[in-house]
Order: C-alpha cells, then structure tokens, then sequence
C-alpha cells in the first residue's frame, strides 16, 4: 500500500485505497471497481514493481488482466452494472421505501442495462480513452489477449468485447433479475404496501375503493392450500389465512386504519407499518377485532426483503468487539 500511495503521489493522483471487496458486504464491490477504474495506471505501475522486485506470481498475472483490453473493458462494464445494481440492493434494504414503486424501479434498471449493449455509450467511450492513456503512459500497446483466460473471451477492440462478452453478460444478467422478480414476487410486495399508513388516500371517502385488488392478491396467495410431497406421498397444508374472513374484516379495517393514521399524524409520529401495527395493538383490541388482517400483517413484517439490518448490526459489532479487543480481554482475565 506503501508503493501505490508513492506511485499515486507521483503520477498526482488522488490518494484512493482499493476496498477489498466481501461477500457479505455486496455494496463493497462497486466500491472496489470505481477505485480501480480511477487508479488503474497507478495500480499496473505499483503491481510491475512488487514483480519485478519479489518475482510476485499473482502480482504478474494482475498485471496482464489490467493492462488487457478485454481487462480493462470488463471494469468499466462492471462498474456501469455494479452501480446499476447497487440502486436496486439500496431500495430494496431501506426501510422506509415505498414497494408500492417497485415495478417502476426494476423498469428504470432494466432500461438502463438494456442501453449498456448499444454501441458508443459512455462506459464503451470511456475504457477506449483509459486505453488510449495506458498506451501513451507505458509506451506499448494494451495487450488484446489474457494469457490466464480461454481465448474466446479474449477481444483485440471494446466494440469487439462488447459483442462477445458485454452483450451476452448483460442478457443474461437481465434473465436472471426477471427470474428474481417474477410477476407473482413483484404484485405481492406492491400488495404488502396496503398497510403502508403513508399510502392511505387523503379523503375519507376514498376508502371503498382503496386496496381491494391487492389485498385479493395477497388473499389469494395466503389463502390457499399448498401441496407439500414427502416420501412419495402429498400433504395439503391448511391455508394460513381465511380467506372469505380478510376479505371481510378489510371493509372495516380501513377505516379504523384511517382514523389511527390522523391520530399519529397529530401526535408527529412515524407513519410506518411497523408503528402502526404497535399503535393499533397498544391502544385497544383490534388484533381481537381483525384477527386474520392481523395474522397477514404479521406475515408481511416477519418476511423481510433483505437480511442488510442484521449484516449492519454485526458489522457495528465487530468494530466495537475486535479479535484484539477479545484477546486482551482474555490475557487480563488470565493474569488476574
């Protein structure tokens, strides 16, 4: 780190550290690619020298990656996709995120990687002029080949990784996030947000009408019976929810939903679902009165979208009670 913080000094660039990226923390990668993509003359120079100094075999063959082209085309691809994703992960952790708009942001996303095929765009534009300056700062063309990947992968231009690689990557990248948020995925987190209190129309006389198709959606869905096959045999578990009963308790318990939602309003509290359900359990027996919206409201909340608050939390921990926190704690305990 030493070397790249010199290589950067010199070369006058800002002084970056490349984020090591983590599995368990996914936003760490994009962090990682846009710190290459800044120093990517700087990390080639520092990595040529740990070579040539130590004979470092792993420092070599990163070498040959970053000074490819289809090495270089590869991150600035990644980083445009990365970025992409990262937006969509973020809506998806937030807590106060509206689901109710998640069809408009998987649309936007998916535009936008669309738009990553054709030719000419930015990220295209971009590995040609880190190229270009790669070329004129070490004073040899950028390598069409990786010696350490199979040849069909290999590009001698980034209109020609773009055909080979960038298009296929995009297309199936596109697949898979439609596999992910299949239609039935997607209309039960719109439903889920009929207990958004935020959501909730304005005029009182508004409320016949609100939520009836999603709250069939999400009846349907938990209504009915589902076919379970062990040992060659089939089970039919019962429904979770009665389905004719929430379709029932849902004409009255809008409107009791509508009143608690001016009360909190007035009172300047949180207009989340979570505070909601509290408030409603808190404050007389409507769990008694609306069994089955209860039972679904608790399903909603105990299926969360993503497991990003536990993550946090262990991180938060970990800073706090480090390995060498725990070991000087044990010494002392075992000297006194």
């Amino acid at each position: 780190m030493e070397t790249l913080a010199y290589v950067q000094a010199v070369l006058k660039l800002p002084e970056l550290k490349v984020v090591k990226p983590s599995d368990t923390r996914w936003l760490s990668h994009e962090r990682c690619i846009n710190a290459i993509c800044k120093e990517l003359s700087a990390l080639i120079i520092t990595l040529q020298q740990l070579y040539e100094s130590s004979g470092d075999a792993e420092a070599y063959g990163l070498v040959s990656i970053l000074s490819s082209i289809t090495g270089v085309a590869c991150i600035y691809l990644l980083s445009e996709v990365l970025s992409l994703l990262a937006r969509l992960n973020l809506f998806m952790q937030r807590k106060t995120s509206d689901f109710s708009k998640l069809p408009i942001v998987l649309s936007s996303i998916i535009q936008q990687l669309v738009s990553l095929k054709e030719p000419g765009t930015d990220w295209c534009n971009d590995a040609d002029e880190a190229i270009s300056n790669l070329e004129k700062e070490h004073g040899n063309t950028v390598k069409a080949t990786i010696g350490i990947t199979r040849n069909s992968f290999a590009a001698d231009s980034v209109s020609d990784f773009q055909t080979k690689v960038a298009i296929p990557y995009v297309d199936a990248l596109i697949s898979n996030i439609n596999h992910r948020f299949s239609d039935e995925v997607v209309q039960l987190v719109v439903s889920a947000s009929i207990f958004n209190p935020s959501l909730l129309p304005e005029d009182e006389n508004d409320l016949p009408k609100y939520g009836i198709d999603h709250l069939k959606a999400l009846a349907d869905f938990y209504g009915k019976q589902v076919e379970v096959e062990f040992e060659d045999k089939k089970y039919c578990s019962p429904p979770i929810i009665d389905r004719d009963g929430l379709t029932e308790e849902w004409r009255v318990f809008k409107r009791a939903f509508f009143q608690e939602k001016k009360v909190m309003v007035q009172n300047e509290k949180p207009l989340t679902m979570q505070a909601m359900k509290k408030e409603m359990e808190s404050e007389s027996s409507y769990s008694d009165i609306f069994p089955e919206t209860f039972k679904l409201m608790n399903i909603i909340l105990t299926i969360p979208i993503g497991t990003a608050s536990v993550e946090r939390s262990f991180s938060q921990m970990k800073m706090i009670k480090t390995r060498h926190y725990e070991t000087g704690f044990q010494t002392a305990v075992l000297l006194s």
